[in-house]
C-alpha cells in the first residue's frame, strides 16, 4: 500500500526496477532503466521494467494494461482525430 500513486510508482521502481539484475536480464541493454531511473521518472522506469522482463503489473485491477504494442503512434494519431474534442459543436 502507498499513500498516492506517486509514492506507489516510486516504490515499485525502487523494488522492482533497481533490483534488476544486468546479468539476469538476457543481454537486453540497461542504459534507458538506468537514465530513468537517475532522472526520478519512476512511472517510466516502471514500464520499461515490464517491457524488459515480460512481466506485468496490475495495481488497478479493473483498468486494463496499456503497452506500446496495444496502441501505435499511428493508431493513436488515428484516435485522437476522431475523438470528441475534434467535433465541431453542435449547434441548438
Amino acid at each position: 500500500m502507498a499513500e498516492d500513486e506517486t509514492v506507489m510508482a516510486r516504490v515499485l521502481a525502487l523494488e522492482l526496477c533497481a533490483n534488476l539484475s544486468p546479468r539476469a536480464n538476457q543481454g537486453q541493454p540497461l542504459g534507458r532503466m538506468r537514465e530513468l531511473l537517475l532522472n526520478e521518472e519512476w512511472v517510466e522506469a516502471v514500464s520499461e521494467w515490464m517491457l524488459l522482463t515480460g512481466e506485468e503489473l496490475d495495481v488497478y485491477p479493473d483498468e486494463p494494461i496499456w503497452t506500446r504494442a496495444d496502441l501505435s503512434d499511428e493508431q493513436a494519431s488515428f484516435e485522437i482525430r476522431l475523438s470528441p474534442i475534434f467535433r465541431d459543436q453542435e449547434r441548438d
